[in-house]
């Protein structure tokens, strides 16, 4: 090859008597280091490629240095069903809810390859719960064969912080196979689709229940009045499950510092568990209400509508005292009325379940 390799130690010993001794030194007048097998092997493989052995004979016939040179060659193979453990003498720190990137020991490979890191399973890892190790490809390349290191990326999916001891065992390693396809024909099936568009007309007849009685209109302001609620009838709440989802402008709870406000849950009545386990699910299931494991706690109180129904409203009040205050002034009375100058018809709109339609 011509090649020449610096900084390789070499052992000096004493000139042996022993007739045996020297016959095996003629035999053999040197011995050649794992240092300088695995430094040919490494060039050997970055140069010609890793297969470069699939050519040669690796038998008695073949040359002695290709069947050397093998042993180490199946030492990357030996990497199959390796562990990785966590590289460093200190605990690493996993933040709650986090993916850190952490350098991890693996045997040295031989050559330039590509190591797939997967995680264990559950009963055979050594993880804490709820902490995994994410499936990666890493291309073992100079650093790596030197160090035998590799990153690998960690999830800590608890809801604390979790340490990590070294050497922890993070997952397996195992040496990717590139598999190239010569000529790959791929077969695409084409199917013809047919779109028959659907005509509806909407017409007074099939609109909702609209009670204008009430109102002292003409025929064709009346007919003008119930075409304008059909063609935005979209808008208006059917039944009291019927509300609607405003996130244009989602609203935040700013506060003072960062302290969680919690205080206890009040006392239910036990008369009165059923009744409100079947509210919570009905806003669960409408998507109004969802499971949480903040540290913010506010007690909930039961009220009674004037129909005898439950209502389930919030004590915000220790919240609001570290609220800060939104400085957005009512408009003044007189301004209202003057804007009104000139309009022979008024309405009012009233929100069904407001507070249920506002995204916080």
């Amino acid at each position: 090859m011509g090649k020449v390799f610096k900084d390789m130690g070499f052992l000096v010993t004493r000139d042996l008597v022993d007739p045996v001794m020297r016959q095996r030194r003629v035999e053999r007048p040197g011995i050649i280091g794992c240092n300088i097998l695995q430094r040919v092997g490494r060039t050997l493989s970055s140069e010609l490629g890793p297969g470069y052995l699939e050519s040669i004979k690796v038998n008695d016939s073949g040359p002695k240095w290709a069947s050397v040179l093998s042993l180490f060659t199946d030492h990357s193979n030996d990497l199959k069903q390796r562990h990785v453990r966590l590289a460093g003498k200190k605990p690493h720190l996993l933040p709650v809810g986090s993916a850190v990137t952490m350098l991890a020991h693996v045997v040295k490979p031989v050559g330039l390859c590509q190591l797939l890191v997967e995680p264990l399973d559950h009963g055979s890892s050594g993880l804490p719960n709820g902490v995994h190790t994410a499936c990666s490809v890493v291309r073992a390349d100079q650093n790596c064969i030197q160090s035998g290191v590799v990153p690998v990326q960690v999830w800590n999916l608890n809801q604390e912080d979790i340490w990590l001891q070294p050497k922890s065992v993070l997952g397996s390693i195992h040496v990717v196979e590139i598999v190239e396809l010569t000529n790959p024909t791929t077969g695409v099936d084409v199917n013809e689709v047919t779109v028959q568009h659907a005509t509806t007309e909407c017409s007074v007849d099939n609109s909702p229940n609209l009670d204008l009685g009430g109102l002292d209109l003409s025929d064709e302001d009346l007919q003008r009045v119930k075409t304008l609620l059909i063609k935005h009838k979209d808008v208006f709440s059917r039944d009291s499950d019927d509300i609607g989802y405003c996130n244009a402008l989602p609203h935040q709870i700013l506060t003072l510092d960062d302290r969680p406000v919690r205080v206890p849950h009040r006392r239910v009545h036990p008369n009165q568990w059923e009744e409100v386990k079947v509210y919570l699910k009905k806003w669960l299931k409408l998507g109004v209400l969802q499971e949480s494991t903040s540290c913010y706690a506010s007690p909930a109180v039961l009220v009674r509508k004037k129909d005898n129904s439950l209502r389930l409203c919030i004590d915000y009040r220790q919240l609001n005292l570290k609220t800060i205050k939104d400085a957005f002034p009512l408009p003044r009375v007189d301004e209202c009325l003057e804007a009104l100058t000139g309009s022979r018809y008024f309405s009012t709109l009233d929100l069904a379940h407001g507070y249920y339609q506002c995204a916080i």
